[in-house]
């Protein structure tokens, strides 16, 4: 069985970068035609499925997802058992997530004259 060696950015990263890569390796060199959307899925808790090109290059597999994560979603990478080796030996599955960095921003806050628990915010 081929195993998945590493994800980038890694599990649990909080950090990662908008416009980040994704790369699978693997334990062994991928067939070029199992790496394909069918076969490796990229999910995001506010966009749904994420399209993208795949890139191979012998033990590394590149998603380039066609536009930039949101900030603050978290993606799923999942990759199935339909990935092969140039050898024809099938993929151990494997699922992995992470949260796209979310950057720093503004906010406005004013100051008003209802207390808390006062008769005006009765309604």
């Amino acid at each position: 069985m081929v195993q998945v060696t590493n994800i980038t950015p890694t599990a649990n990263d909080t950090k990662a970068p908008v416009a980040s890569n994704i790369v699978i390796t693997f334990s062994e060199d991928i067939d070029s035609g199992t790496a394909t959307s069918d076969n490796i899925k990229v999910r995001g808790s506010q966009t749904g499925i994420i399209a993208g090109t795949f890139n191979i290059s012998g033990t590394q597999v590149t998603f380039d997802p066609t536009t930039d994560f949101k900030v603050g979603e978290q993606i799923t990478v999942e990759v199935t058992s339909g990935i092969q080796s140039s050898s024809g030996a099938d993929t151990t599955a494997k699922i992995q997530q992470f949260t796209v960095e979310a950057t720093s921003g503004t906010g406005n806050f004013s100051e008003t004259t209802q207390s808390l628990g006062s008769s005006d915010s009765l309604g």
